[in-house]
């Protein structure tokens, strides 16, 4: 996760500004905010010193409605 230093969130701001410009994402009001955070990147089963920019979804997936049967195939 994002440990807070300068050095992080400068990396969270270029990738989103990236992103934006790249026309992946785009801004959006919602009532859910996705908080950046940098996680540990691990490659072949070891932890190597690079950073992966993820998205924390834990909210959302709480408030997201399971399906109480199965769906028709």
């Amino acid at each position: 996760m994002a440990d807070g230093r300068p050095v992080s969130i400068e990396i969270i701001q270029q990738t989103v500004q990236d992103l934006l410009d790249q026309d992946v994402i785009e801004v959006a009001s919602s009532a859910y905010r996705f908080w950046p955070v940098l996680a540990k990147k691990k490659i072949d089963g070891v932890w190597v010193d690079a950073k992966r920019f993820c998205l924390d979804l834990r909210k959302l997936n709480g408030a997201t409605v399971k399906h109480a049967r199965m769906l028709p195939k």
